[in-house]
């Protein structure tokens, strides 16, 4: 049984998962480590977890069961260094939440082979714009899914009891390779979010950039939301999945040269038949993913 957990990163994720620990394991203890001693003390302070663990040195290693590594993984390096270093027990157990899982599956089996076995790569898609300790939400994954990436050397027992983990705390596991992760993460979240950066970037360089935000609606509000997130994670995600990216962009500069040549030769018909496969392609997701979320709150309310 699980009965103290450690947290390295208490931003939104970090915060949120140690909420919904404490909404599902009451007893279980969770120790906070962050750099930020504000949100440590935001933590400790408002319940989020028992035990401030300042430095990774300041925990008491002998007796954690399970490390869940919420930091962006341009500082994952730095952390898996230390721990080799440190008193950890051999059956420890590690997990993550990275928006890319084939850099950090290698750097974990580089840095930490020894425990490389009891690491399973996850990504919960879950999130928002907000990314601070303060947003944290224990219901944040609630029918959410988490994706699992395996390894080669993976110990059959933490896969297990990882994976029960986070279907414990209210996620869907969808179990993909890395590589194909990366890919799909690519397309239908990172792309989104370089499309969204570039978008906001366009009208703040534009002489124009005051009247436009003094009239946009709700369309705005919409397309533009995910450019609000973290400049610095997000720049690191999109360089880590840069080789899915590059491609993307190239077959999106070849959809704007399509549209770009009906608007030129002024052709409605073409272009309404270029949106409405757009529309379709969405309603139909839209549909699946509600009859998705539908089903999956019935088996957790089961």
């Amino acid at each position: 049984m699980i009965k103290r957990i450690t947290i390295i990163g208490l931003g939104l994720i970090g915060g949120s998962l140690a909420l919904a620990i404490k909404k599902r394991w009451p007893s279980v203890i969770t120790i906070g480590i962050d750099r930020n001693q504000e949100s440590l003390e935001f933590a400790f302070d408002n319940g989020l977890i028992d035990v401030v663990g300042g430095a990774l040195l300041d925990v008491q290693w002998a007796d954690v069961d399970m490390v869940i590594m919420a930091v962006p993984s341009v500082v994952l390096t730095e952390i898996l260094i230390a721990f080799a270093s440190l008193p950890v027990r051999e059956d420890i157990l590690f997990t993550d939440v990275g928006s890319t899982k084939r850099r950090v599956i290698d750097i974990f089996q580089q840095y930490l082979p020894e425990h490389f076995p009891y690491f399973v790569a996850a990504h919960p898609i879950a999130g928002s714009e907000k990314n601070n300790i303060q947003h944290a939400q224990a219901t944040l994954f609630r029918q959410k899914k988490v994706v699992l990436c395996p390894h080669d050397q993976q110990e059959p027992t933490a896969w297990d009891r990882i994976k029960n983990f986070w279907t414990e705390i209210g996620l869907q596991v969808v179990i993909l390779e890395a590589m194909m992760h990366d890919q799909l993460l690519a397309m239908t979240s990172h792309f989104p979010h370089l499309l969204s950066y570039v978008f906001m970037h366009q009208i703040s360089s534009s002489e124009l950039k005051n009247d436009y935000l003094q009239i946009a609606g709700s369309g705005f509000r919409d397309f533009s939301r995910i450019a609000a997130g973290e400049a610095n994670l997000w720049a690191d995600i999109c360089c880590d999945n840069r080789d899915f990216l590059l491609p993307l962009l190239d077959t999106y500069q070849q959809e704007l040269e399509q549209v770009r040549h009906y608007l030129l030769h002024k052709e409605p018909l073409a272009l309404s038949e270029y949106f409405s496969q757009s529309r379709k392609t969405r309603q139909s997701w839209r549909e699946e993913d509600t009859i998705r979320y539908n089903s999956a709150s019935q088996c957790h309310d089961d």
